[in-house]
């Protein structure tokens, strides 16, 4: 399903989004914590070239756009199977390959172009990617969209 969604009135020019970038961003970051005692580089899954095929079945609910399925079925992720680790204070990274999608909850959910990049209990923070300007925001446990900072 496609979702066509109206010009984001923050931008004063379309978005210039690129999802080889991102992918770039999220990598890098998951290596440099390799370097750090918790997680071991064979903790980082990659994607096949095709890109992970259970995503798109599991993100179904959500609605999410086209551009945000194929993000998720092509960056890597850590393990969850090692949960124990936080990536931020209270926050683990979110696993979209997982079996388990607990951490996106459809009573919160948010517009169709942002995803959890971490997930929290209710004293943690949300870190979340917006598709429509690349930016990355945090969310302190809100019921709606607008309570980002």
């Amino acid at each position: 399903m496609t979702v066509q969604l109206p010009p984001d009135p923050r931008l004063k020019s379309p978005s210039h989004y690129n999802q080889e970038d991102v992918i770039t961003v999220v990598t890098e970051f998951y290596r440099f914590l390799t370097t750090l005692v918790f997680y071991e580089p064979a903790d980082i899954l990659y994607p096949p070239p095709e890109g992970w095929p259970q995503v798109r079945e599991k993100l179904a609910p959500w609605h999410k756009t086209d551009e945000v399925v194929e993000l998720l079925r092509h960056l890597p992720y850590l393990d969850s199977r090692l949960g124990i680790w936080k990536i931020i204070p209270w926050s683990r990274p979110c696993d979209y390959i997982s079996r388990d999608l607990r951490f996106n909850n459809p009573v919160t959910q948010f517009p169709p172009w942002v995803i959890n990049l971490t997930k929290s209990s209710r004293i943690g923070v949300n870190l979340m990617l917006d598709t429509s300007d690349e930016s990355i925001w945090r969310n302190i446990w809100s019921d709606d969209y607008s309570g980002h900072t």
